[in-house]
């Protein structure tokens, strides 16, 4: 209830989009979205819509509400999944999926299967491929005649992981057309020895009018589950025991931009042998143990950063900037590639790993200045569920937690500064591996992620608008365009301008200046100026809209960057604090006319409370607006039902820029 008182890559290029104007517009649509708050890293894609990696689905996100069936495409009429589990964590998976293919949208996603699989610990392959057309004839292929690459393109990647993947292509694809695959993967080697887990979830965006998975172990071997949205049953055959489940989306909806991971809200089933996080983390902490050893090269480096520096806090930073700056990330997901990070002092000699590498580098220089940490493990897209029982495929990222110093650093963000989180990291259930706790990183507060505006507009006697706009940001905010600027640097700063001038419907010259520093940690100061040539009359009564002008950060850009859809999913909510003085200059011969009444609204929902208010006052000859928003959810992740008072309030500000200044002439 309320009372009165993005995403991330979001593009908007100019039409025509000539090839210079695309990549302007991008850039511009890319600065507005992270100076507006609402700029986030898109989410890594690790599983198929079934949690399962043998179907390639990656659908494009629909926010209308359509008159028909909801349909991406395809509809899943059959997956069939049997794990056979050996008492040592090995497994052998046989899934068999048969998907129909409803129009060129659906073809030209899923006309491939692909199959990825960790060469020399797991075997892959097709068994049966075909293609069933609507009038019924048969297409079968050879399924030995697939292609097969690492599953990563970059070759540091490749240096990391063993990952493979087989690819497998349908021919002569038409609606209506029922593609079969049936593929078996044996994991020769458990991840954890002893041990098996397992997570699938089902996307209810798309359609699938059977899906069964069977579980299949020694009937004495304990097997943990988290079930949500699915239905569980269990037999015994002499020594052996059957876990089975059924899931099925009958009426799929459309996917909404904004919305935590899919995990969160959909049918899924967590399956571990282990009984808790706790005895996971134990046996994690055998299979890296002595991995952050200290080698005499390491506390050579340890030493000569931070041996001058008083506190332990001194020398972590130091500790931390050097990771930060020396070692280059390498892009392996963590559930993607091998679970246990290279030795600290390898990770060193080639100056390059992916996160689990940073985290035990960093681990080891720390240990060698006598300072304790431990590796977390988390997950780093959009999903906040954590099951009750751990899953290998509920974490795919590490980083470190200091506990004398109660910090959490991530050494993989160049772009964040010390002792704070990229947003995708903050409020997350994270596993402490040297204690086994589960623990939530911290979340930043509405004081912790601020920006100030101040725009002035000057018209002169012929009604020609001069005008600047000093943008200040702090903490998250400063981060989210730190990282808009490192993307946008092969543009000049005048290019940027122009392209805001256009964007913003209003012709004349513009000039940016970047920020002097984009250093972690600092604040960040832009500054745009500009002189319109679409002025006003002034010799006769008129309105200014309080919109005119170039506004390139700001309350209106937040209100523009949230979907106004209707909600079905948690979605992400982000705490900010946004202030703007808006100062409106007319010339002696103009009188301003009555002005109108400011705004306040005050959320009631307590899962996303917010205040915002405007003022409007006269000082001489110069219009004063200020304007506040504060935004402080309860969490990282609101409930579909603070839809309503997000929708009031984007209401609100679209009310709000939609204000008319009166003027008369003298």
């Amino acid at each position: 209830m309320t009372k009165k008182a993005q995403p991330p890559s979001s593009r908007s290029p100019l039409w025509p989009p000539s090839p210079e104007r695309l990549v302007i517009g991008g850039a511009v649509a890319l600065l507005v979205l992270a100076l507006s708050g609402c700029a986030s890293t898109p989410p890594m894609t690790r599983q198929g819509a079934s949690g399962e990696e043998v179907m390639r689905q990656d659908p494009a996100v629909r926010t209308d509400a359509p008159s028909e069936p909801y349909s991406e495409g395809v509809v899943f009429e059959r997956i069939y999944v049997d794990y056979e589990i050996a008492r040592d964590g090995s497994f052998t998976r046989t899934a068999e999926i048969i998907k129909r293919l409803e129009n060129a949208q659906g073809i030209e996603r899923e006309g491939k299967a692909h199959l990825a699989f960790q060469k020399g610990i797991e075997e892959a392959e097709f068994i049966d491929a075909r293609v069933v057309q609507p009038d019924g004839s048969e297409i079968v292929l050879q399924p030995d005649v697939v292609e097969m690459k690492p599953a990563y393109s970059s070759f540091p990647a490749q240096m990391f992981s063993n990952r493979q993947r087989k690819t497998l292509v349908f021919p002569d694809l038409r609606p209506g057309s029922r593609a079969i695959a049936t593929v078996r993967m044996q994991r020769l080697q458990a991840v954890v020895p002893g041990h098996f887990t397992r997570l699938t979830w089902r996307s209810p965006h798309v359609g699938v009018e059977d899906l069964r998975v069977r579980y299949r172990l020694p009937a004495d071997m304990p097997l943990y589950i988290d079930a949500q949205g699915v239905e569980m049953t269990r037999e015994v055959d002499g020594g052996m025991a059957t876990w089975t489940a059924h899931m099925h989306v009958r009426e799929p909806w459309p996917r909404e931009l904004g919305s935590v991971g899919a995990v969160d809200y959909s049918p899924r089933i967590a399956v571990s042998t282990f009984p808790d996080h706790a005895t996971f983390a134990a046996a994690y902490r055998v299979m890296i143990a002595d991995r952050d050893a200290v080698t005499p090269a390491i506390q050579a480096l340890a030493d000569s950063l931070s041996a001058d520096l008083k506190t332990p806090r001194e020398q972590a930073r130091a500790l931390y900037d050097w990771v930060v700056g020396n070692i280059r990330y390498v892009a392996v997901p963590l559930g993607h590639g091998a679970w246990v990070p290279n030795p600290a002092g390898i990770v060193l000699s080639l100056r390059q790993g992916d996160s689990k590498d940073h985290a035990v580098l960093l681990a080891a220089l720390l240990k060698a200045r006598n300072i304790d940490s431990s590796l977390v493990l988390l997950d780093a897209d959009g999903n906040y569920w954590l099951p009750r029982y751990p899953t290998l495929e509920s974490f795919n990222h590490v980083m470190l937690h200091v506990p004398a110093l109660d910090l959490y650093l991530d050494s993989t963000s160049p772009l964040v500064e010390f002792g704070r989180l990229q947003q995708r990291l903050a409020g997350k259930s994270a596993l402490i591996v040297a204690d086994g706790r589960v623990a939530q990183t911290p979340v930043a507060s509405a004081e912790d992620s601020s920006s100030r505006v101040m725009q002035r507009m000057m018209l002169d006697h012929q009604g020609q608008l001069r005008g600047d706009t000093t943008v200040q940001l702090r903490g998250g905010m400063a981060q989210s365009f730190r990282g808009a600027l490192a993307r946008t640097k092969q543009l000049s700063a005048d290019q940027i301008a122009r392209s805001m001038l256009v964007s913003a419907g209003e012709h004349g010259q513009a000039r940016l200046r970047r920020p002097d520093s984009a250093s972690p940690g600092e604040p960040l100061e832009a500054e745009l100026s500009y002189t319109l040539t679409r002025g006003l009359d002034l010799s006769a009564p008129g309105v200014l809209p309080v919109k005119r002008g170039v506004r390139f950060h700001g309350i209106e850009m937040f209100g523009r960057s949230v979907m106004d859809i209707p909600r079905r999913a948690p979605f992400d909510c982000l705490a900010a604090t946004m202030e703007e003085e808006q100062r409106i200059t007319w010339p002696d011969t103009v009188r301003p006319g009555a002005l109108p009444p400011g705004r306040s609204l005050v959320s009631e929902d307590a899962a996303l409370p917010y205040t915002f208010t405007s003022d409007y006052r006269l000082e001489g000859n110069e219009v004063v607006i200020q304007r506040k928003l504060v935004v402080a959810p309860a969490s990282r992740s609101c409930p579909p039902s603070s839809n309503t008072a997000l929708q009031a309030l984007l209401r609100e500000i679209a009310l709000e820029y939609d204000t008319l200044l009166r003027y008369t002439p003298r």
